[in-house]
C-alpha cells in the first residue's frame, strides 16, 4: 500500500464522519427549538385554563394533596452545612402526601416563609420505589422528600429551627404547614 493509498483512504474516512456528523449541530437546534415551543405552548395552555376558569366562575383545583409528616422517628431535620464556601442550612423532611383531586398531581418544589427560601422535591414512584419526579395519581399515598438551603443561617448548630414550609403543586396551589420543628442533626 503506497502513500497515495493511505492518504485517500483516511480522507474517505473523514469525508465519512464528517458527513455522519454534519447533521447533528441540526438536531441539536431542532432540540431546542423543540423544548422552547413545547414550553411557550405549555405556558399557553396554563393561561387558557387559568382564563376559561374566571370566565365559568369555576377556581382552579385548589385542595389537591394532604400532607402529614411521615411515619419515621425523625421526619423533619437540618445540618449545618455550606455553599459557595459560606455557611447554609440544609433543611430537610419527609412528608406522607395523598392526592385527593380527580387529576394527577405533580409536586413542583418547597418553600419556606421565613426565612424565605426555595428548595426541591422529590416524590416517591409507587411501583419503583425510587425517588424522583413522578406524578401523583389521583387517591394515591405516597412520600415526598424536600431539601431547601437557607443561605443565611438563623440558628446555631444543636438548636431547634421552627418554621413554616409550602409544598408547591402545577395548580400553582401552595400547601401550608405551619410551625414544624426541625431538630438539628449536629
Amino acid at each position: 500500500m503506497d502513500i497515495i493509498e493511505i492518504v485517500t483512504k483516511i480522507g474517505g474516512a473523514i469525508g465519512t464522519v464528517w458527513v455522519a456528523c454534519k447533521p447533528i449541530p441540526a438536531f441539536v437546534r431542532w432540540l431546542r427549538s423543540w423544548k422552547i415551543i413545547k414550553r411557550q405552548e405549555f405556558e399557553k395552555l396554563q393561561i387558557q385554563a387559568r382564563a376559561d376558569g374566571e370566565k365559568s366562575g369555576e377556581s382552579r383545583e385548589k385542595q389537591t394533596i394532604i400532607l402529614l409528616p411521615a411515619p419515621s422517628r425523625r421526619p423533619f431535620w437540618w445540618i449545618m452545612g455550606s455553599l459557595a464556601g459560606k455557611p447554609a442550612m440544609q433543611v430537610n423532611g419527609l412528608l406522607q402526601v395523598t392526592n385527593i383531586s380527580p387529576y394527577d398531581v405533580v409536586i413542583s418544589g418547597a418553600k419556606l416563609r421565613e426565612p424565605k427560601a426555595n428548595g426541591s422535591v422529590f416524590v416517591k414512584d409507587i411501583e419503583s420505589g425510587e425517588y424522583g419526579r413522578h406524578r401523583i395519581g389521583p387517591t394515591v399515598v405516597t412520600a415526598v422528600d424536600f431539601r431547601i438551603w437557607v443561605t443565611l443561617p438563623v440558628k446555631q448548630t444543636g438548636e431547634v429551627f421552627v418554621a413554616d414550609v409550602a409544598i408547591l403543586d402545577q395548580f400553582g396551589n401552595e400547601h401550608w404547614i405551619n410551625g414544624v420543628e426541625f431538630q438539628c442533626l449536629g
